[in-house]
């Protein structure tokens, strides 16, 4: 694991960052704490038999019905990095909400990038983007 590119201090005052993971709370104690990333919500879903060789397509369905839960309590812009990912078009749960998105699918190994870093701080800079409703 690489620790996260600059600028993530920047996502984390512009964006309400909560983790979507199939590994789910065990996230904080192998991925948070080694990278020095904060104690960020985990959001879950029940378990459910998932095979990994559909590409992650399964994962992605939990967690696009957990993230669209947790925005139907507050709806607003969104942003989703996730290596799995299949396409960069939303999962039903996430098209019926209606709201303005980016999708983004770092690779696997190399995690979130530079890059990545540049499109999120963009997308939050429009109007009606994720500032305008963290903490609301």
């Amino acid at each position: 694991m690489s620790p996260c590119p600059a600028g993530r201090s920047s996502l984390d005052s512009l964006y309400e960052v909560v983790w979507a993971t199939s590994c789910q709370t065990s996230v904080l104690e192998y991925v948070a704490q080694p990278l020095g990333l904060p104690a960020w919500p985990v959001l879950s879903w029940p378990p459910a038999p998932v095979s990994r060789r559909a590409g992650g397509r399964g994962w992605v369905v939990h967690k696009a019905a957990a993230i669209a839960e947790h925005l139907r309590a507050d709806p607003r812009p969104f942003a989703w990095a996730d290596d799995d990912l299949y396409r960069l078009t939303p999962p039903r749960p996430i098209l019926q909400l209606g709201l303005q998105h980016l999708l983004i699918r770092p690779h696997r190994l190399a995690g979130l990038t530079a890059q990545h870093v540049d499109e999120l701080l963009q997308f939050a800079a429009q109007p009606d983007a994720p500032a305008a409703g963290k903490g609301q």
